[in-house]
């Protein structure tokens, strides 16, 4: 037998069927409406639907790489505050599917402008708060006095002398629930001392 003639009983007999690849018809990223800190990472994943896809690859991009990156792997970088769309699309016929990647900056302390007053019985101050840093995105803060009966405060921080005495108000963050306290001593006014 020839050469050839192995070459041709080869191919006549192989039996080689071709196969027609399955291509996705719908794709889903798996986590929806994620929140991040800035500088924090995930690995977002996909379904790609039918299973047996023949070409799983995906293309992932962000609508706002300043805010999220992402790469080829899916994973996404928060670098500042702001909420982007990423979508993954796969490479075979090119259908996509989104999800939404808000960044948010974490509270990481707060400061009051004072640590100490002093108020007359009746008398009310405004406690200012900073919250750090300066970008965080929710620099909302809880208001509370340790005894009511000598000082209360209120949700904007104005805290009023109720009777003599000493207490702790204390600022908390709603964010990272970090604290700062103010010791208030109050104080009877001058002509009530005199008649009592």
């Amino acid at each position: 037998m020839t050469n050839s003639e192995n070459y041709i009983k080869i191919i006549d007999t192989t039996g080689l069927t071709a196969v027609k690849p399955v291509k996705s018809t719908k794709i889903v990223i798996n986590e929806q409406n994620v929140t991040l800190n800035v500088g924090s990472k995930k690995k977002l994943t996909t379904t790609i639907i039918p299973a047996n896809t023949t070409n799983k690859e995906v293309v992932w991009s962000s609508s706002g790489s300043k805010v999220v990156t992402v790469d080829q792997t899916g994973t996404v970088t928060a670098l500042k505050a702001g909420t982007v769309t990423i979508t993954a699309k796969t490479k075979d016929t090119g259908k996509t599917g989104t999800t939404t990647v808000t960044v948010k900056v974490p509270v990481t302390g707060i400061k009051l402008n004072k640590t100490t007053t002093t108020l007359n019985v009746g008398s009310s101050e405004k406690i200012i708060p900073t919250i750090l840093p300066s970008n965080a995105t929710n620099k909302g803060v809880t208001w509370t006095s340790a005894n009511t009966s000598i000082a209360t405060v209120s949700s904007s921080g104005t805290v009023k002398g109720i009777s003599a005495g000493t207490t702790t108000i204390t600022a908390t963050t709603k964010n990272g629930k970090k604290t700062a306290t103010l010791t208030v001593k109050v104080i009877k006014k001058r002509s009530e001392e005199h008649t009592s």
